[in-house]
């Protein structure tokens, strides 16, 4: 009896802390040939698999780049793109054919497992550039204060970012939404947001509480 007990705890240990995973395929619909994807690839030809990719399959939370390194550019220099893929369980996802053979880097938001309640910052648009990864609060940013240009949150928790450090000056809180399974069910909380669309002027973000701790309050997919 004991050791079907323990047996029983080492599998709900490993459901829960499930790593996230995704495989680029050559064809739509995940078809053709394939590779798996499960931490960070800066430069997708260390892979064998840079600009060859038309569909991703697996679960998780993803960020796919048409540039290396997670970079973003505008015009003149090429319009670069971030596709994000949000999935409680496996699923397939075919990339607009406009971006077809064009991804080059890849990375998971946050921890990379279910369950944990991460507030995950980018210092440029569409989820680009360096991150910053909190799952706890943090008083005082210090050097990297007023450098997010998009946040995302992944887990049940909303957050509250403030622009002075310790807590002070105005602040939002950023409530992620469910994103439910197949079979109805909640699979994992979701919220992406870009600074532009808040409001904060000089991109002030100087401390950031976990929880819900302003009257201006921001839920994702609803404002």
């Amino acid at each position: 009896m004991n050791n079907f007990i323990l047996v029983s705890l080492l599998l709900v240990g490993v459901a829960v802390a499930d790593p996230w995973h995704v495989s680029l395929h050559t064809l739509v619909e995940g078809g053709g040939a394939w590779t798996n994807i499960t931490e960070f690839v800066h430069d997708l030809s260390s892979t064998g698999f840079d600009e060859v990719t038309k569909s991703v399959c697996g679960h998780g939370v993803w960020l796919m780049y048409s540039n290396k390194d997670y970079a973003r550019s505008s015009w003149p220099f090429a319009d670069s793109w971030t596709e994000e893929f949000v999935a409680p369980e496996y699923k397939c996802h075919s990339l607009p054919s406009t971006r077809h053979n064009q991804m080059s880097s890849v990375r998971y938001v946050g921890s990379g497992v279910f369950g944990d309640e991460v507030l995950t910052l980018y210092s440029g648009q569409e989820y680009t550039g360096g991150e910053d990864v909190f799952i706890r609060n943090d008083d005082n940013f210090g050097v990297f204060s007023n450098t997010t240009d998009s946040l995302i949150v992944v887990g049940e928790s909303p957050w509250t970012v403030y622009s002075n450090n310790y807590y002070q000056g105005p602040s939002i809180c950023l409530t992620p939404s469910p994103v439910y399974s197949s079979n109805g069910d909640i699979g994992l909380y979701y919220g992406s947001w870009e600074m532009a669309e808040l409001s904060v002027p000089n991109n002030a973000i100087a401390s950031i509480k976990k929880g819900c701790n302003s009257e201006k309050v921001f839920t994702y997919g609803r404002n």
